[in-house]
């Protein structure tokens, strides 16, 4: 029996020492390599083509080390359509952290482990049937089927956006919003895409905004997605408010404020929304006065789908000052709205 132990326990050394002597050759090697990389600009455009399955050029390369792993510095980065003719995204500078062990086990020069792309403009868009998509990127988040088809190299890896501009269009709503300075942490897992980072808006919009988002599934089909949503926005403001909010009050032209607040979405659309907001600033219709609202006003929002229409609840309604110098003790409502038949 000790004999037996002394035998596994000499063989799981030899393994050990095995292990680390070949990752320490395979780091040699990969350093040795490094600068011969601008020599296969061709083949790492072609590697790289084949994992974002959509042709890419780029004007440079620069291969260095960086901490555990070699790292393809490429600039003036270009992806084109399935025709490889028209141009649909373009990258300022694209980081590529390779994986060195998955390089080797697939025989490839590019098995991207992380992506950093600065410099680029995104547009984002929610279809009228509720699917979603991005423009210059075909990324499918259905699960995994082998490394097949569009990004299909790519089934788990993280990536950051930096200095980005992001502009989200949403054809359901009708409303546009334009993003600039985008920094973003991305986390692929198919089917899942986890984000979370910090948004500039437009000035006329607001100051700040933080989110957080967990979206699972194919976001093609409107029906193939979900995701559940963070925000926290800071002196974000808004006009044009929309229709049931005019109907129901009257002379009320814009809002600013902040709000914090968890969403879910389902089929293509809004599911549920909580929300706590605190509006400073309400502005009212000088033709509403002096019969008009309060000037600041906070408080709980609860917003649900039902199978038929939407239930509204308000809860814990803090109002100031009116026109008349008057304040409302805090109170509730609710709501439901039922689609006509």
């Amino acid at each position: 029996m000790k004999s037996l132990l002394r035998h596994s326990s000499s063989l799981s050394t030899l393994l050990l020492v095995g292990v680390i002597v070949t990752v320490a050759v395979m780091v040699s090697v990969a350093r040795l390599l490094l600068p011969l990389a601008p020599d296969y600009a061709q083949r790492i455009e072609a590697d790289l083509s084949r994992e974002l399955g959509q042709p890419v050029r780029f004007e440079s390369l620069q291969a260095e080390w960086s901490g555990w792993g070699p790292e393809l510095r490429l600039r003036g980065v270009q992806l084109f359509d399935a025709t490889g003719q028209t141009q649909v995204l373009a990258i300022r500078e694209l980081v590529v952290q390779l994986d060195v062990l998955e390089s080797l086990l697939r025989w490839t020069l590019i098995a991207p482990s992380r992506l950093t792309i600065l410099g680029t403009e995104l547009r984002i868009q929610r279809l009228a049937d509720g699917s979603l998509q991005i423009q210059g990127v075909s990324l499918p988040m259905s699960a995994p089927t082998g490394g097949e088809g569009a990004w299909g190299g790519l089934d788990k890896i993280a990536a950051t956006l930096g200095a980005t501009r992001v502009q989200l269009q949403d054809a359901v709503t009708g409303v546009d919003y334009d993003f600039r300075n985008v920094d973003l942490k991305l986390l692929l897992d198919r089917p899942r895409l986890q984000i979370s980072g910090t948004l500039t808006p437009p000035p006329e919009l607001g100051k700040r905004l933080q989110v957080r988002v967990d979206l699972q599934g194919d976001i093609s089909r409107p029906d193939g997605w979900k995701a559940r949503v963070y925000a926290k926005g800071e002196g974000m403001r808004m006009s044009g408010l929309p229709q049931v909010v005019r109907d129901h009050v009257r002379g009320l032209q814009e809002i600013r404020g902040d709000f914090e607040g968890w969403s879910s979405w389902r089929n293509g659309g809004l599911f549920r929304l909580r929300t706590r907001f605190d509006l400073q600033d309400l502005t009212w219709d000088a033709a509403a006065a002096p019969a008009r609202g309060p000037d600041r006003l906070s408080g709980d929002v609860l917003l649900q789908r039902l199978d038929q229409g939407w239930r509204l609840d308000l809860h814990d309604l803090a109002a100031g000052p009116d026109a008349t110098g008057g304040r409302r003790p805090p109170g509730s409502v609710s709501v439901v709205y039922q689609a006509s038949a």
